[in-house]
């Protein structure tokens, strides 16, 4: 799936191409058979004059994609598309992936829906664009789609279809889970791409020490949303964190100052023993999904063993959420290193991977290996 980030970038190029006036096709990769760079709902949008934004490959399909939609420029309907890029298959270039990619290629209109679509994206909504990818019994119903999104009604040609009306309720099925993944849905010999956006990852890091500027620097290049908390003003600056939210707040003004969603990420670095018990308590009573622990193993017991004599003793779910110490184990020194850690287990965290080394495992490196 493509980040918050791409999503972004893609609406912002998608919109660029239509103000200019040309038309514009989007790609998305809908199926992987084997071994592929992109997992399904990667995105490439091509316009009428051959240029093309995105990434659904290493670099080797974005070209022939873009050839690939002159034939819907030159009949406005949609079309799929076979790429199999096995050894020597494609076009003698020797690429050796092993993998066949099946890629949808649909027109872009400019129709109200499609604008609230692209709005999803830019703004890192959570939403499913359904879209039909194997049509039965109308070959004309291919690319046929709807939009869903929570507390909306669905809208789109596909809404008020039957088969519609049997894919919003797996739409919406997806929407509420933890990390909805886009999936093909199938109804008979019909089959529908459920293209998921997701919203950006929360990170709440309590605490605007030296170590935290890279950690905050380093999320916000990977898309995540950043809130930095601490109650001193000299040090909790939004010079210092330029794209973060910076909130001053001492531990009793959480709950007035720091809204922090259920299912945020919790980032627990203000070297203070008070402050971090505090916030420990705080990330996990708002119902965070992961809270990051900074400092080594005994000082984290302390801290434990105080909220312990204060009435707090979470349970093992609580306790299984949280991780001290923070990070993957590589080795880091300094605090840039350290930053890729975290970031890098928060990362593992969120899309349910275990972390290791990708040598080491058996199966293909986008197949799911769920820790949650």
């Amino acid at each position: 799936m493509p980040t918050v980030k791409e999503s972004a970038e893609l609406a912002g190029a998608i919109e660029e191409i239509l103000e200019s006036g040309r038309g514009a096709v989007l790609a998305t990769v809908i199926e992987i058979t084997g071994s592929a760079y992109r997992r399904q709902g990667a995105k490439l949008v091509i316009g009428s004059d051959g240029d093309f934004r995105g990434m659904i490959s290493g670099g080797c399909l974005e070209p022939e994609v873009a050839r690939a939609a002159s034939r819907v420029f030159k009949t406005g309907q949609a079309v799929t598309e076979v790429f199999d890029l096995t050894e020597d298959a494609i076009w003698g270039l020797r690429l050796g992936c092993g993998g066949v990619v099946r890629v949808l290629l649909e027109p872009i209109g400019r129709d109200p829906v499609w604008e609230r679509w692209l709005s999803a994206l830019k703004n890192g909504e959570r939403a499913v664009r359904a879209v039909v990818c194997e049509p039965d019994p109308e070959p004309e119903s291919l690319g046929r789609w709807l939009f869903v999104a929570p507390g909306e009604s669905p809208a789109g040609p596909l809404a008020q279809e039957a088969l519609g009306q049997e894919v919003i309720p797996a739409a919406r099925e997806i929407l509420g889970r933890p990390l909805p993944l886009s999936r093909v849905y199938t109804s008979g010999n019909a089959r529908v791409f459920l293209d998921v956006n997701r919203p950006p990852l929360e990170i709440v890091v309590f605490g605007a020490g030296m170590d935290a500027v890279p950690v905050v620097r380093l999320a916000l290049s990977l898309g995540f949303s950043v809130n930095v908390v601490d109650p001193r003003p000299s040090l909790n600056r939004p010079e210092r964190f330029p794209g973060a939210r910076t909130t001053i707040s001492h531990p009793t003004e959480f709950p007035e100052k720091v809204a922090m969603a259920a299912g945020s990420y919790a980032l627990i670095m203000n070297h203070q023993l008070d402050r971090d018990g505090a916030g420990i308590r705080y990330a996990l009573e708002s119902g965070a999904l992961y809270v990051g622990v900074l400092g080594p193993r005994p000082r984290f017991r302390k801290l434990m063993d105080e909220l312990a004599d204060e009435g707090f003793r979470p349970d093992a779910g609580a306790r299984d959420r949280i991780h001290n110490p923070v990070g993957l184990d590589i080795g880091a020194e300094g605090p840039e290193q350290i930053a890729v850690s975290i970031l890098a287990e928060i990362l593992a965290v969120h899309n349910g991977f275990g972390g290791g080394f990708l040598a080491a495992r058996s199966g293909g490196i986008h197949e799911m290996c769920r820790t949650r």
